[in-house]
C-alpha cells in the first residue's frame, strides 16, 4: 500500500528531473561468475559525459563523484540496481539500456 505509493511517487519525481533510458536485458552476454565493478574498469570522461558502455559491469562500486558529469552512459552491462552510484551534482541524462535492472535502488537519493 503505502510503500508502493511512495516508490511510485519517487519514480515519478526522478522521471521528471532526469532523462532515463532503459530497455532490454543483457543476460547471457557475459559470464556472471566474475563480478566487475568500477574498481576493475577504467573510467572514460570528456565534455561532461562518462561512457561505461559494454563493460560487463555488475556493480557501480568505486564510482567517484564526477563534478562536471552531465551524461552517464551505462548501456549493455549487467547492472541489477544503482546501489553504488553516488549523487552526481550535474547529472541530467542516465542511459541504462540492455542491463538487468530490477530496481532504481541507489538512484533515489540524487538531487
Amino acid at each position: 500500500g503505502g510503500e508502493l505509493k511512495a516508490l511510485l511517487h519517487d519514480t515519478a519525481r526522478l522521471l521528471r528531473r532526469f532523462r532515463l533510458s532503459y530497455g532490454g536485458l543483457a543476460s547471457g552476454l557475459v559470464d556472471k561468475a566474475h563480478d566487475r565493478s568500477l574498481e576493475t574498469v577504467r573510467l572514460l570522461c570528456g565534455l561532461g559525459a562518462v561512457s561505461l558502455r559494454n563493460q560487463a559491469l555488475t556493480s557501480l562500486k568505486g564510482m567517484p563523484v564526477v563534478e562536471d558529469m552531465v551524461e552517464l552512459y551505462l548501456q549493455n552491462n549487467l547492472l541489477s540496481d544503482l546501489t553504488h552510484l553516488p549523487a552526481q551534482p550535474k547529472l541530467k541524462e542516465l542511459r541504462l539500456e540492455l542491463n538487468d535492472l530490477t530496481s532504481l535502488k541507489g538512484f533515489l537519493h540524487h538531487p
